[in-house]
């Protein structure tokens, strides 16, 4: 062998390249255990082979690196040959050119039970199985959230589970190639594209033949947006500054998986945005690409995309379909959680008063503070900004994601006109305790009330009418059949403002037609 190449061998210890790929073309035999341990040995003669390691292992910048080893022991033919190894000949390997989009199907149906594994490459450094079968949706349990489907009472192929893995090519030599499936560092499977067959090793679920699908079976094709519900991108892919301000995206190797440097990364499961000297870059969580003609704006939303263009604004699901809305959420809600209550009191002899209840059913107590609002003269009527004289929040409305009803806000009538005014306080001050009582069911502590409470006018008292969408947590105010939001503005600005998507609103001022993005306010005009 070349003594160069026996060099590299023993002392390499690199960042893996942008396709994962280690090379070991001399490794003529491949054997692997009954606990699915894979080696590598060279043949020096019929009777004697040499191994050859492959460690992983982290370095102190946290990149998963490799280090390849030859061992200094000769081993015997009839000391590798074991009854409980499986042996591999390098010979046997096909000849591939694989593409990354491939996929396997494992397990055949048996009996009346319809079940089967699938395997196939997410990209080409991400590898997945998952366990499908044929129902109904099952219903959800315990605490949390999901999406209502049209179908999810049809009976279909479903996913179980799902696992995902870093997948490093190793290169034998003469076109022949086999996969590792590593989680962290450690070695969890292997593919073994055979002359006869497939084989995939794993030590999750054990060892199957693997039947390439040549062309997707419609009976078991499942949706992206499906297996992606599985995938925690951030185990996977990490958002890494290079200089100030600018970010690569990396996987546990440290290769930037987009090639590319953006000023902002965003991601979820489903999608990562780039964001680049104004310009933004689409990419699937498989890091294939997705371009959108005249892209002006886009924002991750929920499992797809909210999108902005110089013509349209609309949604794109996980499996890039146009669409409306989302499908609604179903939740399952704790009963015993955290709450504020605020109520407004008028008294005979004595200001507008505040009184906040913070505790509910997760608390040993309730806690009450009064404020006392001694500028605001009782000529006014005040509400909160719902219109009404109480507002309460809890922790379901934080988990549903419900927009908050700025408490320490009020909306404010004279005569006809109306304002907002806003008060503060801090419930963590030191309040003296004036009084308990136990009702039965816990114990109420109440303070004094804190001296003084000010208010500010935050909008003028001289609009026709102030309005919160509990939708979207916007405050419109009008005059004269003008619109504003505050607080950006304090003015009256639109003569319309059509609500198109989350983020979007088309809106017409003096005649012209824009776009207005909520996030931001940037306004585009329609050319």
């Amino acid at each position: 062998m070349n003594k160069i190449l026996i060099i590299f061998l023993l002392f390499c210890s690199t960042t893996l390249s942008a396709v994962e790929e280690i090379s070991i073309p001399e490794a003529d035999v491949m054997i692997y255990d009954t606990y699915y341990n894979l080696n590598f040995y060279h043949k020096i003669d019929d009777g004697s082979f040499q191994k050859i390691e492959i460690n992983f292992d982290y370095n102190d910048g946290d990149n998963l690196q490799y280090q390849i080893k030859r061992s200094n022991k000769i081993i015997s033919r009839e000391e590798l040959f074991l009854e409980n190894h499986t042996i591999i000949h390098k010979e046997n390997i096909k000849k591939n050119k694989f593409i990354f989009n491939n996929k396997f199907r494992l397990l055949q149906s048996t009996g009346e039970e319809e079940q089967t594994i699938m395997f196939e490459f997410l990209n080409s450094s991400i590898s997945s199985f998952y366990e499908i079968d044929f129902r109904k949706k099952e219903e959800q349990g315990g605490f949390g959230s999901f999406e209502e489907k049209k179908d999810d009472n049809i009976k279909k192929w479903r996913i179980n589970d799902a696992i995902f893995y870093n997948t490093i090519k190793i290169n034998l030599g003469e076109n022949k190639h086999i996969f590792l499936f590593l989680e962290q560092d450690y070695l969890e499977g292997f593919f073994l594209p055979l002359i006869d067959n497939n084989i995939i090793v794993s030590n999750n679920l054990g060892i199957f033949k693997a039947f390439e699908l040549e062309n997707e079976d419609p009976k078991i094709k499942i949706a992206f947006s499906e297996k992606m519900n599985f995938f925690e991108i951030e185990n996977y892919y990490y958002i890494n500054e290079i200089e100030n301000n600018k970010y690569i995206l990396i996987d546990d190797f440290g290769n930037n998986l987009l090639n590319s440097v953006f000023d902002t990364i965003i991601y979820n499961s489903y999608f990562i945005i780039g964001k680049n000297e104004g310009e933004n870059y689409i990419f699937l969580s498989n890091l294939k690409e997705f371009k959108i003609e005249n892209l002006l704006e886009v924002y991750l939303c929920r499992t797809g995309l909210e999108v902005l263009t110089e013509t349209s604004a609309h949604y794109y699901d996980a499996d890039l379909n146009i669409i409306d809305e989302f499908p609604p959420l179903q939740y399952i809600l704790c009963g015993t959680v955290y709450s504020d209550c605020y109520e407004i009191h008028k008294y005979k002899k004595s200001p507008y008063h505040i009184k906040v209840i913070s505790g509910g059913m997760a608390s040993e107590y309730d806690e009450i503070i009064e404020l006392e609002l001694f500028e605001l003269s009782k000529k006014y009527k005040i509400t909160f900004l719902n219109g009404k004289e109480q507002y309460c929040w809890d922790g379901n409305d934080r988990f549903m994601d419900n927009h908050y009803g700025f408490p320490k806000l009020l909306k404010v009538k004279k005569g006809k006109k109306k304002g907002i005014i806003s008060y503060e306080y801090s419930k963590y001050d030191v309040f003296e305790i004036t009084d308990t009582i136990n009702d039965g069911y816990k114990k109420k502590i109440i303070h004094v009330i804190p001296i003084p409470t000010e208010i500010e006018e935050v909008l003028p008292i001289k609009y026709d009418s102030i309005q919160l969408n509990p939708k979207n947590g916007l405050v419109y105010f009008y005059k004269k059949k003008k619109i504003g939001l505050f607080p950006k503005h304090k003015t009256v600005q639109y003569d319309s403002l059509i609500e198109k998507t989350k983020s979007f609103y088309l809106f017409t001022r003096k005649g012209k037609k824009g776009w207005l993005d909520l996030n931001t306010f940037e306004e585009y005009f329609i050319k």
